[in-house]
């Protein structure tokens, strides 16, 4: 399949006001799901589908759709929250005051009396509302449920929390989703270390060699490139070109002589890299689907959609695929070409500590999907409109919408947008 990382341009309106075609499109994804809900059975094949390449539209939908997908209610009725709760106690008391720890601190809780629904939330307002403790019992009852299978992780409360937020303004199916969650998508994150996550995350290095060899090449030192970068080599230049300062002369001298051409050198060619090639930065988008490091609900709920739909490795290609949109910059970056002259040296070698500390945050912040580091104007409002496409289709609009319009599409996941609270 191919990802597509998208940007949500406004236009005008009718009215003479700016809007967004995403709201268009939530409306007519949101039609769509309700059409596909009403149906006895409810065809869950295309409502993946739906939730996969154009969301769900808005969270009265999720509230439905969501457990559909988990396929919650179809082997047995579902436990209601209250069965959860009960079960709080059976965690032992180190993990439960974790548990408590994180919901307090998390920055999506709803629900708290003195809040709007999207009002910024942050661990110094009303750290222990209602709808925190709620989701502490929740999650303590899930885990407790399953001893010696299922193990808390930092990280388990980002998710629950943004389940929390669609589905218990109209249901009491939250901790029956998260229990679905830790059983399945999540269940490598649940073992009780990350040996199962790091493993994983070992394909992205070839994820991102496919997409983009150059970029490969400049992140990852040549012992551990993926042999699917090979295809295409670095970056040449011809004799006639002037070479930036990070370059080598193929003959291995410092002079230019005819017919030679020279090719890019990055830190990657310079250093083992050891805080990229693990992949370490990338922990969180498994364990937390990304959205520990957003801020606006609307973007995580519409990554919700898309991974809800999706093979449990979808948020590995997401992440992929926001590294390589944000090429130019790492590109720059780990070749010392946007570190200005303030540096003691100009040499790519004796800065590459540096550098490779700068890589590693950026990959972590990974700004083209969560929008930190790079001008509001310049980011992926809705980044993700990361969608999937795939041989076989037979509907015009859904060919446009699987990657043909190319950075234009444009889309925002359903409910409003929360910033984070100053404290968080």
């Amino acid at each position: 399949c191919t990802l597509v990382l998208r940007t949500d341009r406004p236009r005008a309106g009718s009215s003479g006001g700016a809007m967004t075609d995403s709201e268009d499109d939530d409306a007519a994804a949101a039609a769509a799901a309700e059409r596909m809900l009403a149906s006895d059975p409810i065809p869950v094949v295309a409502l993946a589908e739906l939730a996969r390449c154009r969301g769900l539209g808005s969270d009265a939908v999720r509230a439905r759709a969501w457990p559909a997908l988990l396929a919650l209610g179809v082997d047995r009725p579902a436990n209601g929250d209250d069965v959860y709760e009960r079960r709080a106690s059976s965690l032992s008391q180190k993990d439960a005051n974790q548990v408590t720890l994180d919901v307090n601190r998390s920055h999506w809780i709803r629900g708290d009396p003195a809040l709007s629904p999207l009002s910024p939330v942050s661990q110094t307002t009303n750290p222990s509302g209602p709808a925190r403790a709620k989701l502490a019992r929740l999650i303590q009852g899930v885990v407790g449920s399953h001893a010696g299978r299922s193990h808390y992780y930092q990280g388990l409360h980002d998710v629950a929390a943004i389940l929390q937020t669609a589905l218990a303004p109209t249901t009491d199916l939250t901790g029956a989703a998260i229990e679905r969650l830790t059983l399945g998508h999540l269940r490598d994150c649940v073992q009780g270390g990350l040996g199962a996550v790091m493993d994983t995350l070992r394909l992205l290095p070839h994820l991102i060699a496919v997409a983009d060899p150059e970029l490969h090449a400049a992140l990852f030192p040549p012992s551990n490139r993926s042999s699917f970068g090979a295809a295409k080599p670095p970056t040449a230049m011809g004799n006639d070109a002037k070479p930036p300062p990070a370059m080598r002369n193929d003959a291995g001298s410092g002079d230019t002589a005819e017919g030679d051409s020279f090719v890019v050198l990055g830190v990657a060619d310079l250093s083992d890299m050891e805080h990229i090639v693990g992949c370490h930065f990338a922990v969180s988008w498994l364990l937390t689907w990304f959205s520990h490091g957003l801020d606006d609900y609307a973007t995580a709920a519409r990554l919700f959609d898309l991974f809800l739909a999706s093979d449990p490795l979808m948020p590995l290609y997401v992440g992929a695929a926001a590294v390589v949109k944000d090429r130019d910059e790492l590109l720059g970056m780990a070749r010392g070409s946007n570190l200005g002259s303030n540096s003691e040296s100009n040499r790519l070698d004796e800065r590459a500590p540096i550098i490779e500390g700068l890589l590693h945050m950026r990959l972590q912040r990974l700004p083209a999907l969560t929008g930190a580091g790079v001008p509001r104007s310049d980011s992926v409002v809705n980044p993700m409109d990361v969608e999937v496409a795939t041989a076989g289709g037979d509907d015009d609009d859904d060919e446009t919408e699987r990657g043909e319009t190319g950075a234009g599409g444009r889309r925002r996941g359903g409910g409003g947008r929360r910033t984070r609270g100053e404290g968080e």
